[in-house]
């Protein structure tokens, strides 16, 4: 069912904080910054929330979460009317890194600094049963990646039009042009697909972890995230991992995520405390 772009009037006095800040990262060696959504009430009470984590795309940044998604809006709405659990929103800078451990460890920062600094400044819950991850394009990677890669850390990840591919990117991604994926400023197959998901699920897979798990992309997309999220999908459920995988009109743009943001949002403040490790013990940070 195609979610409709409009919504009701959020509740009179409703209206979640958007906080820009930043730290000082050891693995990046500088200051690094984000933005934050702090829900309705969050400076008057003591509760603490769960935390979703969003990744922007390549010709995004973080303030296109509400620049272009009306993060803010929709999240409001969906709380106002009880459609999503109340929580604290993380949207960082990555810049064009695919949030790999490339010529910035940007991989590094986001477990060890981005999620103990927000656990330790916001009154978070600091359990993989309440911590979730998003993305758009790029963000859909890094997103893929890091739950599959920190099943301990997270419970549910979104992919939002991922650039996921398997085997290689289409000539018209932006992955060939990134260096992590490079070698002397040429596209190397062989490093994409040793980061890529397939040299990945057998380690998530014995980990014991299990993870929710949400695809959606666009009919029109030039980019061809639909096939790649399809193939991911299959590579899951061929080794016992459901995925919710939903397609939509629309291309590669905020037109389409602005519309399925709504349905991610929903899906990620589902039932996570019911999924627990069962078994083994996920994979440390790269060195």
């Amino acid at each position: 069912m195609w979610i409709g772009a409009g919504f009701a009037p959020v509740a009179q006095g409703y209206a979640g904080e958007i906080v820009t800040s930043h730290f000082t990262a050891a693995s990046l060696k500088r200051e690094w910054a984000y933005n934050i959504y702090l829900p309705t009430g969050y400076a008057e009470n003591t509760r603490h929330y769960p935390v979703i984590y969003l990744l922007h795309g390549v010709a995004d940044d973080a303030a296109s979460w509400v620049n272009k998604g009306g993060i803010d809006v929709v999240a409001d709405e969906l709380i106002a009317s009880g459609q999503m659990r109340a929580a604290i929103l993380v949207m960082p800078v990555a810049g064009r890194s695919w949030y790999v451990n490339g010529p910035e460890r940007m991989e590094a920062a986001f477990i060890g600094d981005l999620l103990p600094e927000i656990d330790r400044i916001y009154r978070t819950r600091p359990d993989r049963a309440d911590r979730m991850i998003a993305g758009v394009s790029m963000g859909g990677y890094g997103a893929m990646r890091l739950a599959l890669r920190y099943p301990d850390r997270l419970s549910a990840v979104a992919l939002m039009s991922p650039a996921i591919y398997s085997p290689d990117p289409p000539v018209n991604s932006a992955a060939r042009n990134a260096p992590p994926f490079q070698i002397g400023g040429v596209f190397d197959s062989a490093r994409w697909e040793a980061m890529n998901y397939p040299a990945l699920l057998d380690d998530f897979i014995r980990s014991g972890y299990r993870m929710r798990v949400q695809l959606t992309a666009g009919l029109q997309d030039r980019l061809e995230t639909g096939p790649a999220a399809e193939r991911f999908a299959a590579a899951l459920r061929a080794r016992g991992v459901g995925a919710d995988i939903r397609m939509f009109p629309g291309g590669h743009d905020f037109a389409l995520w602005r519309n399925t943001l709504p349905l991610a949002l929903r899906f990620l403040s589902g039932p996570s405390r019911m999924l627990t490790a069962i078994a083994g013990r996920a994979p440390g940070p790269q060195r």
